[in-house]
């Protein structure tokens, strides 16, 4: 995207609003893959490891500072919460640490309130991450569930098939005492964490 460009309609590239939306994800693409790449660089603190099929790589760079990565991964940890956006992603047995997606499709060279792309990126277990997993569906449904969720919504949407894939890759997962000993206290302290949030919500009505 360039300022001085335009679109297949003779629309420009960029806008008055454009400043404003680049920031919340719209006006720019990205592929999955440069997706999950930064998510890796966040889950390794700011380190930009060299993605391989092969083997592990040595090949890393430094992008950004190890106080700002370990800033946003706690804000992220909130989202599979109760009063998060990836609420039905939660998982009482493993902590997760995501981000939601609900974007407006183009369609004739505007955004549609019809067509979304529901998505929903994050990385598991929190405390250790070993995984991380994007998900997108292209044209949810744009209805209502029996809860009364959107399920257009990325949370809802993508978020429940987060949920299956990230438990049964889990499941296949062999873990150590020590690990699973580890995960359960990670539960236990996220789950004091949300009830703080509780006693702060209850505070503001």
């Amino acid at each position: 995207m360039h300022p001085t460009k335009k679109y297949r309609n003779g629309k420009s590239e960029w806008s008055n609003q454009t400043t404003s939306s680049l920031s919340m994800g719209y006006n720019i693409s990205t592929s999955t893959v440069q997706l999950l790449k930064a998510f890796s660089i966040l889950v390794n603190n700011g380190r930009y490891i060299r993605p391989s099929l092969i083997s592990q790589s040595d090949q890393s760079e430094q992008l950004f500072s190890v106080e700002s990565c370990l800033r946003i991964k706690e804000a992220l940890s909130y989202v599979c919460t109760q009063y998060g956006t990836g609420a039905v992603a939660f998982n009482n047995q493993f902590t997760i640490s995501a981000k939601s997606g609900t974007t407006h499709l183009i369609e004739n060279g505007q955004y549609t309130d019809k067509k979304h792309l529901s998505s929903f990126v994050g990385f598991f277990p929190s405390n250790d991450p070993k995984y991380i997993c994007a998900i997108h569906i292209q044209e949810p449904l744009a209805v209502k569930t029996s809860t009364g969720k959107h399920l257009q919504h990325g949370g809802v949407s993508a978020g429940s098939a987060f949920k299956l894939f990230s438990q049964d890759l889990m499941n296949v997962t062999q873990w150590s005492k020590e690990e699973i000993k580890n995960q359960s206290k990670a539960c236990q302290k996220m789950s004091k964490k949300t009830k703080e949030l509780d006693q702060l919500m209850i505070s503001f009505k």
